[in-house]
């Protein structure tokens, strides 16, 4: 089996002994690139994500997180920072800072 560069990389990228059974590696895999398109961003990239006039926030969700799976080492707390960053709509951005979720996969 051969992986594309993007998901060869996060996997070479894995803490040590940190996925010890098969659902550790898929739960891991899945809460990194789920809904990746694959492609080479940086955390830069990230930052500048934001939702578009008129966007949708389901629109801008999934265009974060496409951004989001190709970008290695960057912190759960920097990933919600720049996502809540990223939400033009008032309300929206005011909802998030009160239920602010503690890990990324909570988004």
């Amino acid at each position: 089996m051969a992986l594309e560069p993007v998901p060869l990389t996060w996997l070479e990228s894995l803490a040590c002994e940190s996925i010890h059974l098969w659902d550790d590696l898929k739960k891991a895999f899945i809460d990194n690139f789920q809904g990746s398109l694959h492609r080479v961003a940086t955390r830069h990239a990230l930052s500048m994500c934001k939702q578009e006039q008129g966007e949708t926030i389901r629109s801008y969700v999934k265009r974060f997180f496409d951004t989001r799976a190709s970008i290695l080492n960057v912190t759960d707390d920097d990933v919600i920072d720049y996502f809540q960053s990223g939400i033009t709509v008032q309300f929206l951005y005011r909802d998030f800072g009160r239920n602010r979720p503690k890990m990324v996969v909570d988004l």
